[in-house]
C-alpha cells in the first residue's frame, strides 16, 4: 500500500507543477526535493539562474501561492492531504513528520516520495507544520491549535 501511495503521490505532484512555467517548476522542485529528496537552497539555485537568492525566493513565493488555489480544488491532491490529516488525528493530533512518512510511504527518510508529501501538505490549510529546530523534531498537525497545545506542553516539560 505505501508503495501504491508513493506512486500516486508523486504523479499527483507532477500533474499539479506542470501548470507552472519552466524555470518556476524547476525552482520549486529543486527547493522542496521533489525529484531526488535532496532540498536545495536559495543561494545555490540563484547561482545555477545567476539570479539573487532573494529573487529565487520571489519566484517561489509566487508559484506556490499559484499551486495552492490550485491544490486546493484538486482532488487527487486533496485524497493525499485528507489521508494524511487522518493519520495525525489517529495519533492524537501531532505526529512527528519522520512517522508520518514511514506510515505514508513506508519509509521514514527523506526522498521524492516523502518530499512530495511534504509539499502537497506545505500547500494545504487543512494541517500545520512545525519544522525542525535545535529542540524539535519536525511535527504535523491537524490544525494550528493542536500545534499551538503541542509547543506549550513540550516547554512546560522543559
Amino acid at each position: 500500500m505505501a508503495q501504491k501511495n508513493s506512486h500516486f503521490l508523486q504523479k499527483a505532484v507532477a500533474a499539479l507543477v506542470k501548470n507552472l512555467s519552466v524555470r518556476n517548476r524547476d525552482i520549486v522542485s529543486r527547493r522542496f526535493g521533489l525529484g531526488t529528496g535532496e532540498k536545495e537552497t536559495l543561494e545555490s539555485i540563484g547561482k545555477s539562474y545567476t539570479i539573487t537568492r532573494e529573487r529565487v525566493r520571489q519566484i517561489q513565493d509566487f508559484a506556490l501561492a499559484q499551486l495552492a488555489s490550485l491544490a486546493a480544488i484538486n482532488k487527487d491532491v486533496s485524497r493525499h492531504v485528507a489521508a494524511a490529516k487522518t493519520i495525525v488525528e489517529r495519533r492524537g493530533g501531532v505526529m512527528k513528520e519522520a512517522e508520518l512518512f514511514k506510515t505514508y510511504t513506508g519509509n521514514e527518510k527523506m526522498n521524492a516520495a516523502n518530499a512530495s508529501l511534504a509539499f502537497l501538505l506545505s500547500l494545504s490549510k487543512e494541517v500545520s507544520h512545525l519544522h525542525e529546530n535545535d529542540h524539535l523534531h519536525a511535527v504535523w498537525a491537524v490544525n494550528q491549535e493542536k500545534l499551538e497545545a503541542y509547543q506549550e506542553t513540550i516547554a512546560s516539560l522543559v
